[in-house]
């Protein structure tokens, strides 16, 4: 059986490479021609050749008369020429136009009939809805909801909260208390009282209150 399989795999394998390896043969045929026969010629030609060509053209063939021929004109006549005519278009004819002609048009034409009716129309419409209807809708709806809340809060209170306030005192704070007082407090207050006071108590009156009478007798 174990020879079987042996041979049922090496059959699986067999027909596998016959079938993957001619791909695969392919696939680093063309990626071999792709790397040492397309694209390093390409990129050694394109450093060492191309660019430099290039960027001379660029550089002194195109770069240099466009400098000289368009740039510099275009300039010299923004600065000169074109510049000075639309600031003294503009100081002396615009703003003049603007303040004196297209302004008064303009406010009383388009601005003031908006403003117009936005304060008397738009506006008054919205105020109303706003006073008149969304403010006394909320209002009482707020009163609605706080009423329902109230509601809704003293059922809770009256269904759960008086229980579990029963439940904490009576099987939680009653026990802790009783122990706290009759298993704790009372038996440290009686060892304080019997056991740690009395002789404080007796090194006080006899030792500390002589002694330190005694050093102020001498002192004074």
């Amino acid at each position: 059986m174990e020879e079987f399989g042996k041979i049922v795999k090496g059959l699986a394998r067999g027909i596998a490479l016959v079938i993957y390896f001619p791909f695969y043969f392919i696939y680093k045929v063309i990626e071999w021609i792709w790397i040492y026969l397309i694209m390093t010629p390409c990129q050694w030609l394109w450093i060492h050749i191309l660019e430099p060509v290039i960027r001379f053209i660029l550089k002194y063939i195109i770069g240099y008369p466009l400098y000289y021929v368009i740039w510099l004109p275009l300039s010299w006549l923004w600065q000169y020429v074109l510049l000075p005519v639309l600031l003294f278009i503009w100081r002396y004819l615009f703003v003049w136009v603007w303040s004196t002609i297209l302004y008064p048009v303009i406010y009383y034409i388009i601005i003031y009939p908006i403003v117009w009716l936005w304060k008397h129309g738009i506006y008054a419409i919205f105020n109303w809805i706003w006073n008149e209807v969304i403010v006394v809708v909320a209002h009482w709806s707020y009163v609605a909801v706080a009423w329902l809340f109230r509601v809704i809060g003293q059922g809770l209170y009256y269904i759960l909260w008086i229980p579990i306030r029963w439940i904490t005192i009576t099987l939680i704070w009653i026990p802790l208390k009783w122990i706290s007082v009759n298993l704790i407090y009372l038996p440290l207050k009686w060892i304080y009282q019997h056991i740690i006071a009395p002789p404080f108590r007796w090194l006080h009156n006899h030792i500390w209150k002589p002694t330190a009478t005694w050093f102020k007798d001498i002192f004074q």
